[in-house]
C-alpha cells in the first residue's frame, strides 16, 4: 500500500475556527439585550419617539447581522467538512497503489510570489501526479475548455439554481505549472500528470468539449479505479533515484 504523507491541516484549522465562531457569543447577546432594553425605555418612558424609532431600528438590524454572520458561518463550516470528507476518501483510495508511491495531501507549492495549495500530489515510478479532489455532492456542468463550471442546486422550494466555480481543470494546470517551476529550480525536469477527482458518490458529472491533458474522473462512475489505472497505468517512467530525490524536495516543503 501506497504510503500517505499529510503536509499541512489548512482545511482542518479553518474548520476549527469556523466552528469556534459559531458558539455563543456573549458580548454580541450582551449588546442586543442592551439595545433592546434602550427600545423599551424610549418607548415607554421618553418623549422621543425618533429616539425610539431609531433604537428599534437599531434592534432589528443587530438581529438580522448576528443571524446573517452565522447563517455564513454555518455555510462555510459545511463546505470545509465536505472537503475534509474528500481528503480522506480520495487517501483511502490512493492509499491502494503499491508501496514504492507516496501520496503528499496538502501541499503548499510557492513560486514567483504566488502560492497552490495542492489537494494530492503522488510520486511513483510512472512519474508524478497532481490530483484535486471536488467532493460536491450534486449535478455539476463542466467543459474541459471552459474558466467557469456550474453546480445545480436545488432550493428549499424544491426550484434548481446555478452556482458557477472554477474550473478544477484549470486548477489543476496551475499547481502543475507552480510545482514543476518549483522542481526546475532544483534541477529536476520532469512530466507532471493532472486529474480531477469527485470523491462523493452522490455528485452527477457532465462533461463537454474535448478532454485535454487533464482527464476528470467520477467516483459514481467507476471514476475510483480508473484513476488507479490511470496513474498505474502511463507509458512514462522515473528512475528510482529521481523518485527519492523529488519525494525530498516535496517532504521538505
Amino acid at each position: 500500500m501506497a504510503k500517505i504523507v499529510k503536509k499541512s491541516d489548512h482545511l482542518e484549522t479553518e474548520y476549527k475556527q469556523a466552528e469556534r465562531s459559531n458558539e455563543f457569543n456573549p458580548l454580541a447577546f450582551l449588546l442586543l439585550i442592551v439595545i433592546c432594553v434602550a427600545f423599551v425605555a424610549a418607548y415607554f418612558i421618553t418623549d422621543f419617539p425618533v429616539f425610539a424609532v431609531g433604537a428599534g431600528i437599531m434592534f432589528i438590524v443587530a438581529i438580522i447581522s448576528v443571524k446573517s454572520d452565522t447563517a455564513r458561518d454555518y455555510s462555510e463550516q459545511n463546505i470545509l467538512a465536505s472537503g475534509i470528507e474528500g481528503e480522506h476518501s480520495t487517501a483511502k483510495l490512493l492509499k491502494h497503489l503499491p508501496d514504492n508511491y507516496t501520496v503528499y495531501q496538502d501541499v503548499v507549492v510557492e513560486f514567483d510570489g504566488k502560492v497552490s495549495e495542492i489537494d494530492n500530489v503522488v510520486v511513483g515510478r510512472t512519474g508524478i501526479f497532481v490530483i484535486e479532489t471536488k467532493n460536491r455532492n450534486s449535478r455539476i456542468i463542466g467543459d474541459y475548455s471552459e474558466r467557469d463550471w456550474q453546480q445545480i442546486k436545488i432550493g428549499r422550494g424544491g426550484t434548481p439554481y446555478g452556482e458557477s466555480f472554477y474550473s478544477p481543470v484549470k486548477q489543476v494546470g496551475t499547481h502543475i505549472f507552480r510545482l514543476k517551476s518549483y522542481l526546475r529550480n532544483s534541477d529536476i525536469r520532469v512530466y507532471i500528470n493532472g486529474a480531477v477527482y469527485f470523491s462523493n458518490p452522490q455528485a452527477s458529472v457532465e462533461m463537454h468539449g474535448e478532454p485535454g491533458d487533464v482527464p476528470v474522473f467520477i467516483c459514481s462512475d467507476g471514476g475510483g479505479e480508473a484513476l488507479l489505472n490511470y496513474i498505474l497505468s502511463t507509458d512514462k517512467s522515473l528512475p528510482t533515484a529521481t523518485v527519492k530525490r523529488i519525494n525530498k524536495i516535496i517532504e521538505n516543503l
